[in-house]
């Protein structure tokens, strides 16, 4: 929304009165200074409506509106936190580039997904009373090999939410395929013991239980696993009867010219990240970002192996409901690394399936692959698909 000065000394005014309702400033009108433009969040006190009321009832501004002659333009789905959602559609907000992004809202023309199209998540579990993720049918744990009773971590739940929260249904976030099922897997990633027989064995239940993409936002970094490798083997030519199930992995956090094991497998789709700029995602010592990674993370492993890269960095997701996730507003605005890219190609992948189901697994790596380089041009993307 929008607010009007009456002169430029009341600017700490304004960052006051934002500061109270928890908005953000993202800046002023070049050519008219006067004018201010900020934006709402979960944690506001109100959304852009009743924000632009507050600050004009408050008389101590000129103006105040919302952006809705924009909006009716720009924002396709009226979930409150899709404005930050960068990776689906950027606008430049947060000093991003305006375009890179994965243009969802020209996808959403197409599909919104299908319910026979399921994603399997192999992570820490997925909150099944999540409010924004009712999508989620089906729950494996890795431990017990029964339904999912237990979350190991909000891992999951953010690489859940990228993929298929609700959209549309003026909540939290919106997803990529939101009409798409969802498959919790859930492991440990802290219990290293016999932790690749339990991965193994999350791809092959995937496959099994008709998952038609399996999200892997995990690395293990050493050589590769044959347990893993016959895993991935199975999926890729028994899963979908025969067509393949789509397997997607991180390229991992390292900073290594080479994307980590399993990414570097050839029967999946490695992902790297890149920030609201286009650039590699990296640390802040590590390059040049204008987004960038905590100090735990070095940077987006790259190399010949890697198939294309996704949003990874300040992305808006699904927490664990309660006091148990990142944040205690049941959203996380800050999800980042490969983790974050990887459900962006999955979610993507979901799409294509939705289209067309009887896609063979290496088309969809392949029209991913081709279009990558071409992300900008839609009429070259519906021209490959088909469309």
């Amino acid at each position: 929304f929008y607010v009007q000065l009456r002169d430029l000394e009341d600017t700490s005014l304004l960052r006051t009165i934002a500061d109270n309702y928890k908005v953000e400033i993202l800046g002023h009108n070049v050519y008219m200074p006067l004018w201010f433009t900020l934006a709402c969040s979960n944690e506001s006190s109100g959304n852009a409506l009743e924000m632009a009321n507050l600050f004009y009832e408050s008389g101590l501004f000129e103006a105040a509106e919302p952006d809705i002659m924009v909006e009716g333009l720009l924002q396709c789905v009226n979930d409150p936190l899709f404005s930050q959602q960068w990776g689906l559609q950027n606008t430049g907000q947060g000093g991003g580039t305006e375009g890179v992004d994965i243009h969802y809202c020209s996808a959403q023309e197409l599909t919104m997904g299908e319910s026979y199209i399921s994603v399997a998540i192999i992570d820490e579990g997925v909150d099944l009373q999540h409010a924004d993720l009712p999508n989620v049918t089906s729950s494996y744990d890795l431990f017990d090999h029964q339904s999912q009773d237990e979350i190991y971590g909000p891992h999951g739940t953010a690489c859940a939410g990228v993929i298929g929260a609700s959209a549309n249904n003026n909540v939290g976030v919106a997803g990529i395929s939101p009409n798409c099922y969802l498959m919790s897997i859930a492991t440990d990633f802290h219990i290293n013991v016999d932790a690749a027989q339990r991965m193994a064995d999350g791809i092959e239940w995937a496959w099994k239980h008709g998952a038609s993409v399996i999200s892997n936002s995990w690395t293990i970094k050493n050589t590769p696993v044959g347990l893993i490798n016959a895993a991935i083997q199975d999926a890729v030519t028994r899963g979908r009867n025969g067509k393949g199930c789509v397997i997607v992995f991180s390229s991992g956090n390292d900073n290594l010219p080479y994307v980590e094991y399993p990414s570097s497998n050839e029967n999946v789709i490695s992902v790297g990240a890149i920030d609201r700029c286009g650039n590699r995602c990296v640390r802040v010592d590590a390059g040049h970002s204008c987004d960038y990674w905590d100090n735990y993370h070095k940077g987006s492993c790259y190399g010949r192996d890697l198939s294309v890269v996704a949003p990874g960095v300040n992305i808006p997701t699904t927490d664990i409901s309660g006091f148990s996730g990142n944040s205690i507003n049941d959203y996380w605005l800050c999800f980042l690394g490969t983790s974050s890219a990887c459900p962006h190609v999955s979610g993507v992948a979901a799409l294509m399936l939705s289209v067309d189901s009887n896609l063979l697994w290496t088309d969809v790596r392949d029209i991913i692959e081709l279009t990558a380089q071409k992300v900008g041009d839609y009429e070259y993307i519906k021209e490959v698909l088909g469309f």
